[in-house]
């Protein structure tokens, strides 16, 4: 999709979002249609269209002043750019419909991202607001990779319990990083806020995990419960960063010991809620940070490692050890050294759209590449 198609779909997008009608009368050319979207925008919010201007350049910026007023916003002032001064109008607009967002490249992807921007965060009750515009960014990124909106990627976010970001900077209740998570609730994310039953309290202090710039550390030798879980369907998305080890043990669900995510030997190998660990091909990027997606839907089990399958089996039978056993990172033998930034523990599985929003949003929202 070129800019002027992905610029329009974004305008009538906005449209819709403020209860609007979308023109439908085909125009001579992008700027006639553009002009046509943006009186649409001023009738959606009761605004007073503007009359006659000296240029499209004044035009459109009269338009967008006409809706920024009609919201009470702020109009900016005048810019020897116009440019410059378009995305100033744009961002004051989303400021007036209670969106706090931010711009960043070149002119044509930041008045996408801007434009994109009337966001609802109102599901995300962990986000602090400063972080609204790497959200946004991501969230319009992810959108434009899979051709869907943005509003749906933050929706896919909180599906079930929600994606948890363990970033300190994200909210984390850690105020720095070097503190060690002690209680229940420590990682609250930016994405939203766990309810304290996915990572239970460690109360020993030896074995308390602690928090580093990317997230949660554990050092070969540090644990957590997990807690909250039922026999039965369940799915997770981990974006994780393991340093080299033969050991590796992630976490312990199913029966037979920890599960290695990955191995020394470059595979995964996983219960996940099952009597059975079922086991990967070689992974060549095993030791970058990657996005982990472990799914049991019914009796089979699936694995995805940066979206590609590297896994599955069905038959198997749901099995969960003995609460004591549910751990995260360590059991003293079987061990995990590297960096946990985020995790979502669902017990149900994602749909085929949830589940492909939440990976593209960690892909870039977390800096994953592959």
């Amino acid at each position: 999709m070129n800019f002027e198609a992905a610029y329009l779909a974004a305008l009538a997008a906005l449209i819709v979002s403020l209860g609007g009608v979308v023109p439908t009368a085909p125009a001579l050319s992008f700027r006639d249609s553009e002009l046509a979207h943006l009186r649409a925008i001023v009738l959606a919010v009761d605004g007073t269209l503007p009359g006659v201007q000296l240029n499209y350049h004044d035009l459109v910026l009269a338009n967008w002043r006409a809706a920024i007023v009609a919201r009470g916003g702020t109009v900016p002032g005048v810019q020897l750019n116009f440019r410059l001064s378009h995305l100033l109008h744009v961002q004051a607009f989303q400021l007036a419909l209670g969106n706090s967002v931010g711009f960043s490249g070149n002119y044509h992807e930041a008045l996408l991202q801007l434009v994109r921007s009337g966001l609802n965060f109102s599901a995300l009750t962990a986000l602090p607001s400063g972080r609204q515009s790497a959200v946004t960014t991501a969230a319009n990124t992810a959108a434009a990779t899979l051709s869907v909106t943005p509003q749906s990627i933050i929706d896919a976010l909180s599906v079930g319990r929600g994606l948890c970001s363990m970033l300190p900077g994200d909210g984390c209740l850690l105020a720095s990083t070097g503190g060690a998570v002690t209680v229940q609730g420590d990682p609250v994310g930016a994405i939203r806020s766990w309810t304290g039953v996915e990572l239970a309290t460690q109360s020993n202090a030896s074995l308390q995990p602690t928090s580093a710039a990317g997230g949660l550390y554990g050092d070969g030798s540090k644990l957590m419960l997990l807690g909250g879980l039922s026999v039965g369907s369940m799915e997770a998305v981990c974006v994780l960063d393991a340093e080299l080890s033969n050991g590796r043990g992630f976490w312990q669900t199913g029966g037979g010991g920890f599960s290695w995510t990955p191995f020394g030997d470059n595979r995964v190998y996983e219960h996940f809620g099952t009597s059975t660990r079922i086991n990967s091909g070689v992974i060549s990027n095993s030791t970058d940070k990657s996005i982990y997606q472990p799914r049991l839907d019914g009796s089979t089990l699936t694995l995805l490692w940066n979206g590609a399958q590297i896994a599955s089996q069905d038959g198997l039978t749901p099995f969960l050890v003995a609460p004591s056993s549910r751990t995260l990172f360590s059991n003293g033998l079987e061990f995990y050294i590297g960096i946990l930034s985020a995790m979502a523990f669902n017990l149900a599985v994602y749909n085929t759209g949830q589940r492909a929003a939440v990976r593209e949003f960690c892909r870039n929202y977390y800096g994953v590449t592959y």
